[in-house]
């Protein structure tokens, strides 16, 4: 293209879209001499012999932005609470770590090893079995290791609290049904809320184990 300049004005007549850059840039031709009577020709094939301007045409990309952004806040909206924060989790979880001291008993004398938090306070291995709807029980731990940790995850949804007046370690010593008892019980109630984390610390000797409460 040929653009006639007669003075220092720009040559906005000529605008071309750039290749590459999309719609919102765009070239314009300028004279950059002196005002001078007569007509100066330039040509604006490329970026030669002139002083070429960019200009950015904000207007229709600030638009289309604008469009999206009200059409997100439209759509947040109409969904249930708007902008409004998620609900908090109802799962509250115990987790914690549990120390060995002193010698471990044969293997046929450790069964298994489990945390066990309960909603009452038991009198006996008996109460495990009766009311085994009020516990709530970690997978199998290790044995015959100096250290292990456990987790267990609780739905508490609908619940203001949850209250487990007795946990601790349990310790199956036998191959009975009712062959468990206490190895460690933890000093006080649990009182978890939705979306708590409580972590606990234990220390287990074989030699001193807990008991029922209701044992002689």
């Amino acid at each position: 293209m040929i653009t006639t300049l007669t003075s220092t004005e720009t040559a906005y007549s000529s605008v071309e879209p750039i290749s590459g850059y999309g719609s919102a840039y765009r070239i314009a031709v300028e004279n950059i001499h002196s005002p001078d009577p007569r007509a100066k020709h330039c040509q604006a094939h490329s970026f030669h012999s002139v002083k070429v301007l960019f200009r950015i045409h904000r207007q229709p990309t600030q638009k289309r932005l604008s469009q999206l952004f009200l059409s997100i806040l439209l759509l947040l909206a109409g969904c249930d609470g708007g902008l409004a924060p998620p609900p908090p989790s109802p799962l509250a979880t115990i987790e914690g770590t549990v120390y060995y001291t002193g010698r471990w008993p044969p293997p046929d004398s450790v069964r298994e090893l489990r945390f066990v938090a309960m909603r009452f306070v038991p009198q006996s291995a008996l109460d495990l079995l009766l009311r085994f709807n009020e516990l709530v029980i970690s997978d199998t731990l290790r044995r015959f290791v100096d250290t292990d940790t456990f987790r267990v995850v609780l739905d508490l949804e609908g619940v203001v609290a949850d209250t487990f007046l007795y946990s601790g370690i349990a310790w199956k010593f036998g191959p009975g049904l009712l062959d468990w008892r206490p190895l460690v019980v933890y000093d006080r109630p649990l009182i978890l809320r939705p979306g708590e984390r409580r972590p606990l610390v234990l220390e287990a000797d074989f030699q001193h184990p807990a008991s029922f409460p209701g044992s002689p």
